[in-house]
């Protein structure tokens, strides 16, 4: 029988709080295999979370477990959810940080988390990290029923976000910081066909960011421009990158999530 996959994503950092996870699960089912993505997301940033879900999920073996947890509504009434996708398992607050993957990967069944069974006996007001969502991933890792968890919803019950769209007039694409890396590097909501059908033959673009205007190579890798110097890429998720050579973006052009980004085309 194959070991079970329960992948982590948080916004814990470096706490224990993340170990105490762990430990929780393994105490479940100590043949699962644990993964850590990340537990860097920005404190209580759904939208980023969401984001890094997306653009991670897919690339994890079928039948993993995803368990989610960037949770400010915690001890709220907000509900604990698990959804059943075509190829994956997600748990976590019902806040819309799943919402994007579980519509990419296919919805088959959402249940409420309500079976005080499979959570541990005294459920805090502040960690269902550790007190519902990673129980739950042990036991169904051990392969319990999701029927056994809890009543179901319907999609239509849960908490949805979607990714702002960039908007195109005037002969400007608009656009946002949907993310930016531990690198600095600056990720925006702008992909990659709208440059290639905008942008065609260009090889410096005017971009406008944090009021600020520049003219940026457009360019294939870091490496095209000197070091230190700022630049655009499509990035390896295909969405526009302002990045500095062997720098941080983020603090040269200082910025942060959510910020505008103006393109003139």
């Amino acid at each position: 029988m194959k070991r079970r996959i329960i992948a982590l994503l948080t916004d814990f950092g470096d706490t224990h709080y993340v170990g105490i996870m762990r430990g929780v699960i393994l105490s479940i089912n100590p043949n699962v295999v644990i993964v850590d993505i990340t537990h860097n997301i920005r404190r209580h940033n759904i939208v980023e979370g969401a984001f890094i879900l997306l653009n991670t999920y897919k690339y994890f073996p079928a039948k993993t477990i995803f368990v989610i947890v960037i949770d400010p509504g915690v001890g709220s009434s907000r509900k604990a959810i698990i959804v059943k996708c075509k190829r994956y398992i997600f748990i976590g607050p019902d806040n819309g940080v799943l919402y994007p993957s579980i519509i990419e990967d296919g919805v088959e069944d959402i249940y409420m988390i309500t079976n005080r069974k499979y959570m541990l006996e005294n459920i805090s007001q502040t960690f269902h990290g550790r007190d519902i969502f990673a129980p739950i991933a042990g036991y169904v890792s051990r392969g319990i029923k999701l029927s056994e968890i809890g009543s179901k919803l319907n999609l239509s019950e849960i908490a949805k976000i979607t990714f702002n769209k960039p908007i195109i007039r005037d002969k400007k694409i608009i656009g946002e910081i949907l993310y930016i890396d531990g690198f600095g590097n600056i990720v925006t909501n702008i992909d990659a066909n709208i440059i290639k059908k905008l942008c065609v033959g260009k090889h410096r673009i005017s971009l406008e960011i944090a009021e600020h205007k520049y003219m940026l190579p457009l360019v294939k890798s870091y490496s095209d421009v000197d070091r230190g110097k700022p630049l655009l890429i499509i990035d390896s998720f295909n969405m526009l990158e302002i990045a500095i050579n062997g720098g941080d973006a983020s603090k040269y052009f200082s910025t942060k999530n959510g910020d505008k980004i103006i393109i003139e085309i």
